[in-house]
């Protein structure tokens, strides 16, 4: 099917859709239109259910509450298209190019995206629900609101993302980059965050209870009110630099081994973790507050690894 073709059916479509007269309704339902050049075409309710779109041209395109589920779009330029509303349940989309796509409220749900480029897509309140997202670009995406349980976002470049209240229960995030991401109020319970590089990133009113978050490049992230009951922390977590947490009313770091400073205090770990410690947090009514569990939990994961296992390197003040 050649271009002309594809056009005049879309036309006649269109016709329909407004009730004119010689209009008629298009299908490319499981139609072979492989390397097809849709560039900036308005494609919007379509049907193109198992289609074969591999390689094919919709950049710019208008894609809005159009059928693409099970569709094979590997390899698919859909560079700024608009894909609002669509439904991609199950497409294929290896390899793709999404940058600066619009996605919102699009159904993505076990679609194929390993490897796809998704820079600045804005994903807003998409359904991701156990979609394969293994090494695929997100810098400076809009995740707000999507839902990504059970997603597999291992290797994915996340730096610079916008989850703010994300959903990614049970998330596979193993070694993944969320430098200086936005992950505010979003649901990590139980995600594997083994080996994932968070530094800078905001973690403020995340839940992460029950995440794993063993080998993970923490350095510098803003921690406050985040839940972290039962998450587990070791083998190497501070290798990139000397631990060190901010928080709304104090910031912590240790820069000498078995040092740590809480505000203007230095303490040993064992003395903030004691019966000092805790002294000193009545004296500021900060005890049993959301902020001092935190840093308790922090306290606590140094403790219980090896200066070796910390990557501790001396700095000259």
């Amino acid at each position: 099917m050649e271009r002309d073709e594809v056009e005049k059916k879309i036309l006649l479509h269109q016709k329909f859709v407004g009730g004119e007269e010689g209009g008629s309704e298009a299908d490319f339902c499981g139609a072979n239109l492989r390397g097809m050049n849709f560039y900036n075409l308005d494609l919007c309710g379509l049907n193109f259910r198992g289609a074969n779109v591999k390689n094919s041209d919709f950049g710019k395109a208008r894609l809005i509450n159009t059928n693409l589920s099970y569709a094979n779009l590997q390899g698919a330029n859909l560079w700024e298209a608009n894909l609002q509303g669509a439904n991609l349940w199950e497409a294929d989309l290896q390899g793709a190019d999404l940058r600066g796509a619009n996605l919102r409220g699009a159904n993505l749900r076990g679609a194929n995206l390993r490897g796809a480029n998704l820079r600045g897509a804005n994903l807003r309140g998409a359904n991701l629900r156990e979609a394969d997202f293994r090494e695929a670009d997100f810098r400076e995406a809009d995740l707000w609101g999507a839902d990504l349980r059970g997603a597999n976002l291992q290797g994915a470049n996340l730096q610079g993302a916008d989850l703010w209240e994300a959903d990614l229960r049970k998330t596979n995030l193993r070694e993944s980059d969320f430098r200086e991401a936005d992950l505010q109020g979003a649901d990590l319970r139980g995600a594997n965050l083994q080996g994932a590089n968070l530094w800078e990133a905001d973690l403020q009113g995340a839940d992460l209870r029950g995440a794993i978050l063993t080998d993970i490049n923490l350095r510098g992230v803003s921690l406050i009110y985040t839940s972290l009951n039962g998450t587990k922390v070791s083998n190497g977590t501070w290798l990139n630099g000397w631990p060190w947490i901010q928080g709304r009313r104090y910031d912590a770091e240790m820069r000498y081994p078995g040092m740590v400073r809480i505000g203007c205090t230095t303490l040993k770990i064992g003395a903030w973790l004691g019966n000092e410690g805790k002294q000193l947090a009545e004296d500021e009514g900060f005890a049993g507050s959301i902020e001092h569990q935190t840093l308790i939990f922090w306290l606590r994961s140094l403790a219980a690894q090896t200066n070796e296992e910390l990557g501790w390197v001396p700095q000259n003040d």
